[in-house]
This record gives C-alpha cells, structure tokens and sequence, in this order.
C-alpha cells in the first residue's frame, strides 16, 4: 500500500465501469499520491480516459 493509504477498495460492474475508493491519513498524502503517483498508474495501464 501506499504510505498514507489507510484503506482502499476496488469494484467492477458487469457493465466494464470501475469504482475505487481509499481512506488516507491526511489530504497531504492524498495529493501527493494523485499528483506523483496516480499519473504513472494512469500512464503504465493504457488507459486514455480515466473519468
């Protein structure tokens, strides 16, 4: 788990559509996960459109 991440969970639908949802400590380690770490995952599983 990330350092931060307190808690995260992962859901699919058989219609292909994801939802994950995470508990951090504090919003600094949230921000820091999306702005440095969230962009590589991004990036590294061929998504073009994550929303």
């Amino acid at each position: 788990m990330t350092p931060g991440m307190l808690s995260g969970a992962l859901a699919k639908w058989q219609n292909g559509r994801y939802l994950a949802a995470s508990l951090w400590d504090n919003a600094y380690s949230h921000q820091r996960y999306a702005d440095r770490e969230l962009p590589v995952l991004i990036n590294e599983s061929g998504l073009i459109d994550s929303t």
